[in-house]
């Protein structure tokens, strides 16, 4: 926050709590990073260092639990890794276009827009326990394949929407409804399994998918 009276300028650095289960956390900074802490574990709110490739569990012995908005976001990282992450919040790693892999393997929830625009990224691991899956997440990648575990029941929204480089979709659960543009401009989608279920196909899920074809016809 820049605050200015009378030509004198006065910066402020202000860390905002990301949501009610951060309300009671203490505010840290160590080394390159800037957190919250609570029971749950370090919740990352910035990041200062240079290095792009990052593989981290701990700070300050402290087990890593959520990437928070915006914290990576239009960043120079290559990959990103973490044993620990649960949560990966709204815009945390957007517009990151060297973003080429993501490794959190006990992610079980990933917000709206979380990796929107990493022109470059081609491989994401979450859990296969995954609760929540908001809309963009995966918006403009270069992913290839994508299984969406049992836990989501929905697709939601622009999930991979302009996803040029996606070629196979397998959906675990029983999910009855895909989103508004879902698979919108996949041009080389051609395998999706688990249709089965859907009963709701939302505006151009599909569309421009010439090469898609469906496991099943839905119902």
């Amino acid at each position: 926050l820049s605050v200015t009276y009378k030509a004198c300028t006065v910066r402020v650095n202000i860390t905002v709590r990301p949501d009610e289960a951060t309300r009671m956390s203490t505010i840290c900074q160590s080394g390159d990073w800037d957190y919250l802490l609570n029971d749950n574990g370090a919740y990352i709110t910035g990041y200062n260092g240079s290095d792009t490739d990052i593989s981290v569990n701990e700070i300050d012995s402290n087990s890593i639990y959520a990437v928070t908005s915006k914290v990576f976001k239009d960043s120079n990282i290559v990959s990103f890794s973490s044993e620990t992450v649960s949560l990966i919040y709204p815009q945390a790693f957007e517009n990151c276009k060297s973003l080429l892999k993501c490794n959190t393997p006990n992610a079980i929830s990933i917000g709206s827009n979380a990796f929107r625009g990493d022109e470059s990224l081609r491989a994401i691991q979450f859990s296969d326990t995954l609760e929540s899956l908001d809309s963009g997440a995966f918006e403009s990648t270069a992913i290839t394949e994508l299984t969406i575990p049992k836990g989501i029941s929905a697709v939601p929204e622009r999930l991979c929407n302009n996803c040029q480089s996606l070629e196979r979709v397998t959906l675990l659960g029983e999910v009855e409804t895909v989103g508004d543009m879902a698979f919108n401009s996949c041009l080389n989608l051609k395998v999706f399994n688990g249709a089965g279920k859907i009963k709701n196909v939302c505006d151009f899920a599909f569309s421009e998918n010439g090469l898609m074809r469906l496991d099943v016809i839905p119902q």
